[in-house]
């Protein structure tokens, strides 16, 4: 189907799934959008034959290659260019943990139940096979919660920057990961000589090297784009001569890391936040530059997600479902919950060894802040038919996620950090 007219399709279902949200359910965002694009592809699936040309549209929308090709760059560009780099400093050592040991703490845990519920209700699913479910379902969105942690005034500026800085860097370690996992489980692993393997010792050696590979090649390859940018950048004084500049980057750049087998999203993280970072400090760009810089970017980060998460709805008229899918899938979002709160309060002890400055409290807020989202459905996509199952239980898990943490985080918030009764003076 003609590309021009899918995506003008997308642009009219968000601008009226967006209206109806703002006029009439006053939703946050990520919630509201996903309600509604989920009634709508209901209604499509439950009302609708697969022959009627509107429903047939609406599968036509390529999900894994829209944002695993297209949106997480210039998503997580945008994120990374806005990103208070001094705050992440402070967390650095955090937010560090939390996306590698965090991670594979989640993707073991999540495997272990996730297998012991499959074999439970009856589902063929093989350990090799919820381990790359584990590193799919651990990277977290925070879209869905930047604009509540970032009004409530009683949340600790530590744990937002722990959320959004684990959830940039958890994206593109947790993307690595699953390339290695899908590699080993689903396509086997090529070795030096060229052979494809799915067995042996070596498999150790050979997910090290892919690991390093990919993520030091990502960090080395977003250094060299930010400095080469920024190079242009202080020697041009034109506002949209520095957005196409910086446009280039996340479009270009992305599709570079790819062609040399390294991490485009860990590129994308690195080239912004450094790019974000010189800006502030630098005394060649103007403000003004600056300034436009920012809202552009501002603008694209939030019209992507609003499609992104459409999308995610829409996705609904494309996956099947089994009973007992369904099942592990609600039983699903108790397990992913649990083992991130696992993964979270380990290394965050291990790191912070008195405590001085996390608690349990801090622990639960940013498990519960640690919404999935089209991250976690584009990665499942992408794996090849026999993975249909891991698709149906991860669909389940993130509109349950969205809609679930989605609605209660402001209530979790209030709940952990109570707002501060205002002292007035005693009248004499």
């Amino acid at each position: 189907m003609n590309v021009y007219f899918l995506f003008s399709l997308l642009i009219v279902i968000a601008a009226l799934m967006s209206y109806v949200n703002t006029k009439f359910l006053k939703l946050p965002k990520a919630l509201g959008l996903t309600v509604l694009s989920v009634s709508f592809s209901a209604f499509c699936v439950i009302f609708l034959q697969d022959s009627n040309p509107f429903v047939i549209a609406l599968g036509s929308f390529d999900f894994k290659a829209t944002v695993l090709e297209g949106m997480i760059s210039f998503l997580l560009f945008a994120n990374a260019l806005h990103f208070n780099v001094i705050d992440l400093k402070k967390e650095l050592k955090a937010i560090f943990a939390l996306a590698t040991i965090g991670l594979l703490l989640s993707t073991i845990t999540t495997a272990v139940a996730i297998y012991g519920v499959c074999y439970l209700v009856g589902l063929n699913l093989s350990f090799g096979y919820c381990l790359v479910f584990g590193a799919l379902i651990s990277p977290t969105d925070p879209i869905a919660v930047i604009s509540t942690l970032g009004g409530n005034k009683n949340v600790p500026t530590h744990i937002k920057t722990r959320v959004v800085g684990e959830s940039l860097f958890n994206d593109a370690t947790g993307i690595v990961l699953f390339v290695v996992l899908s590699n080993i489980f689903f396509f086997g692993v090529v070795t030096d000589t060229g052979e494809v393997t799915s067995q042996g010792l070596g498999y150790a050696w050979l997910i090290t090297k892919q690991i390093t590979i990919e993520a030091g090649g990502g960090i080395l390859l977003g250094y060299i784009f930010a400095k080469i940018a920024l190079i242009f950048l202080k020697t041009n004084n034109d506002s949209e001569t520095s957005i196409l500049i910086t446009l280039a980057v996340a479009s270009m750049g992305y599709l570079i890391a790819h062609k040399l087998h390294v991490s485009g999203p860990i590129a994308m993280v690195v080239a912004g936040l450094f790019i974000g970072s010189k800006l502030v400090e630098s005394k060649k760009i103007s403000p003004h530059q600056v300034e436009r810089l920012d809202k552009f970017w501002l603008l694209v980060d939030n019209l992507l997600n609003s499609f992104l998460f459409i999308l995610i709805g829409l996705e609904l008229t494309s996956i099947s479902f089994s009973f007992n899918e369904i099942l592990v899938g609600i039983i699903g979002i108790f397990i992913v919950t649990l083992t991130r709160f696992i993964s979270i309060s380990i290394p965050i002890t291990l790191i912070d060894k008195k405590l001085s400055r996390t608690s349990s409290k801090d622990n639960m807020l940013v498990t519960w802040a640690g919404v999935k989202g089209g991250v976690s459905l584009a990665l499942a996509l992408a794996l090849p038919d026999e993975g249909h199952i891991i698709v149906s239980i991860t669909y389940i898990i993130v509109i349950l996620s969205i809609l679930l943490q989605g609605s209660t985080l402001n209530m979790a918030i209030n709940k952990i950090y109570p707002p501060k009764k205002v002292k007035y003076p005693a009248n004499n």
